[in-house]
């Protein structure tokens, strides 16, 4: 178990924008919260509760929007490059050279790109809003036209339906993770071609033959 975390470890030590992206979509958004300004009329922010939780519950996705796209870029170029790239300039011939087996590392990489990256973004994510809601609370104290819209009950439903959809996600595309890691580590030049050219010639077979 020690072996593998330092492995983890690793991958953040060589692969920087695993995290510091997530941050940086994190710090624009307080950037927004600072900032920024939004009106939904008088009228809507005088509805009854149940509206304004929606109001809500939809401003917490959009939230979380940057950083699942954000998400989706960083673990393509990470799962298609991580192996390619230790190849590449050689690297693997030290890390060869180490105690360790080629399972673990590939077990360590496939974790990152599939369970430790997404539900770190989550954490990520959620911290983002109620630091959010807190900077937007306080702008209202001295500004009336800044509505909170606050609901401790909507956040955490929101909370657990993102988690499960992050789990959810994560089963889903694991087949694919699996197969970028496998042409990472087969592929000799143009990782990302190979990635996309043969699921779209199949889809395009498939369209002709049937």
């Amino acid at each position: 178990m020690n072996t593998v975390l330092t492995l983890i470890r690793r991958e953040f030590w060589e692969h920087r924008a695993l995290w510091i992206a997530p941050l940086a979509v994190a710090a624009l958004v307080m950037l927004g919260a600072v900032i920024g300004h939004a009106s939904i009329g008088s009228d809507t922010a005088a509805a009854e509760p149940g509206v304004r939780n929606g109001l809500f519950g939809i401003a917490l996705l959009l939230f979380g929007t940057p950083q699942w796209i954000t998400l989706s870029v960083i673990l393509w170029f990470y799962s298609v490059d991580c192996l390619y790239a230790e190849r590449k300039d050689r690297s693997i011939l030290f890390w060869k050279s180490m105690p360790v087996s080629d399972r673990e590392t590939v077990v360590s990489k496939f974790l990152v790109a599939a369970l430790i990256v997404p539900f770190g973004v989550f954490v990520v994510t959620s911290v983002t809003s109620l630091l959010f809601c807190a900077v937007w609370a306080v702008r209202g104290l001295f500004d009336p036209s800044v509505i909170n819209l606050w609901d401790t009950g909507t956040w955490f439903r929101i909370q657990g339906l993102t988690f499960v959809s992050v789990l959810v996600a994560t089963l889903w595309y694991a087949p694919l993770t699996a197969y970028l890691l496998m042409l990472s580590a087969w592929a000799r030049r143009n990782v990302s071609v190979w990635a996309i050219v043969p699921p779209l010639a199949a889809v395009i077979v498939e369209q002709i033959a049937f």
